[in-house]
């Protein structure tokens, strides 16, 4: 009777523990940066690689805006998880912008998606921050947002080598629009820290959705739409911001170098009117009234900008698809079926489709139909294409196979040197609303075989 009772003593604690997993690395991911963690994609460089180590926000379901640090040869742990944020707000879209700057400190820009007219930021006080402790004291930035319920979001930060190293923050704050905030080369706010609208397009309302790019040094990209897709009839646009020749503050040009305005000009009130940008997508030139959003842009070898994104008739009928200027014009191809929407109200959201930073003949994509099998499942796996034909065929594999959960949003951080390190991150776990999740962000090297421990992790724990 005592063993009897023993032996149902084990089995209820072993009923109500967490269940440990190994994972099979061959068909999955590599490391896990952070037990638990979300992003949205409109947050960049949202990882950021410098001297062999990995930098990685995220939102933790607590709702902490979060950063890990992992060895990029191993994707071994560093130091301890810092939590950026002061404050809680569960919500996927806020993530930090990771900014390496040349004088070695890193920068961290955050904000809430929903709530008060301000903007956060951090810089580590050492060149390789490892823990809180290494990081300064938040910083709060009032923004001009004149909407009365709802704050700022989507922070992209960059550098500019030619400017001395001034700073551009661009982000979504006043009347929703995409605004420029600038700072100098020691992070410091310039023109007392405001926000100037850069693209305009409705009352707020509608407002563009923007996806940014850098070569560090004289040029900044811009890729965007009419609105969000549930409001405006989406086409697709491109332009790009570069420095004078003589370092000073310069112009924002069509993607054939026809130029536009000013920046100065954006400066003293006039923001760009997205109806004077040329497109690269037109709505219904495909036949259809399927709505397009942006997922990513990156450069080519050549320096010119390769984009991916998403067209959506229904919640059940979106496609991914590629995009790329040659020096005269674009062209745009079909890559896959994007599966399901990630969930009703906001049939648009998918898994994403993103461009690996060191080849763009090469694409990472998340959704629950198979390009290969052409079978739709019930998870949301990762996979890799490549084309040797600018986009109009592609070669496929799976990166991930019969997961007990979703993989979602890959992102593949810039600037690691040695090929042999380079990854591809997602976040792999439960998805149920931009405000209600629970995932671990994890990692994959592109271009080697993983030997190091299988990730154990808690699958029970989603």
């Amino acid at each position: 009777m005592r063993l009897q009772n023993i032996l149902i003593s084990l089995l209820t604690l072993y009923s109500s523990s967490a269940v440990f997993a190994q994972h099979d690395t061959k068909k999955s991911f590599d490391f896990i940066i952070a037990d638990d963690g979300a992003w949205t994609w409109y947050n960049d460089e949202r990882a950021a690689y410098k001297d062999g180590r990995l930098y990685t926000s995220y939102v933790k379901s607590n709702g902490k805006t979060a950063l890990s640090v992992n060895d990029i040869a191993t994707g071994a742990s560093i130091g301890s998880e810092v939590e950026l944020s002061t404050w809680h707000q569960k919500d996927d879209h806020n993530n930090a912008s990771i900014l390496m700057r040349e004088d070695g400190k890193i920068m961290a820009f955050y904000s809430k998606h929903i709530g008060p007219k301000e903007n956060y930021f951090r810089t580590s006080l050492v060149d390789a921050p490892t823990q809180a402790s290494d990081w300064g004291e938040e910083i709060t930035q009032k923004t001009t947002n004149n909407s009365d319920h709802k704050g700022a979001t989507y922070n992209n930060a960059f550098q500019l080598s030619a400017e001395n190293g001034k700073i551009y923050n661009f982000m979504r704050t006043n009347n929703f629009n995409p605004n420029v905030k600038t700072y100098n080369q020691k992070g410091e706010p310039l023109r007392d820290g405001k926000d100037f609208i850069l693209f305009k397009n409705g009352d707020g309302s509608v407002r563009p959705y923007v996806k940014y790019t850098s070569n560090k040094k004289d040029r900044i990209d811009f890729f965007f739409t009419d609105g969000h897709p549930r409001k405006a009839d989406n086409s697709l646009y491109h332009c790009y911001y570069k420095t004078n020749a003589d370092g000073s503050q310069g112009k924002i040009y069509q993607t054939d170098g026809t130029l536009i305005t000013t920046l100065e000009n954006v400066f003293e009130g006039k923001p760009i009117d997205v109806a004077s940008v040329n497109k690269l997508y037109q709505f219904g030139s495909d036949g259809t009234k399927a709505r397009a959003w942006t997922h990513n842009i990156n450069y080519d070898q050549k320096g010119y900008p390769v984009v991916s994104y998403s067209k959506q008739l229904d919640i059940n009928t979106i496609t991914y698809h590629y995009a790329k200027w040659n020096g005269k014009k674009w062209s745009n191809y079909f890559v896959a079926d994007a599966g399901r929407g990630l969930y009703k109200g906001e049939d648009d959201y998918t898994g994403i489709i993103t461009i690996n930073p060191y080849n763009t003949n090469e694409i990472f994509m998340a959704s629950n139909k198979n390009p290969i099998t052409e079978v739709e499942g019930e998870r949301y796996e990762i996979y890799a294409a490549v084309t040797k034909n600018n986009g109009k065929t592609w070669k496929w594999r799976a990166i991930t196979e019969n997961s007990k959960q979703d993989n979602l949003r890959p992102y593949v951080p810039k600037g690691i040197d040695k090929a042999e390190d380079r990854v591809v991150l997602w976040f792999y776990g439960r998805y149920t609303t931009y405000m209600n999740y629970k995932a671990r962000v994890v990692g994959e090297y592109i271009n080697k075989a993983y030997e190091g421990k299988a990730p154990v992790y808690d699958e029970t724990v989603n």
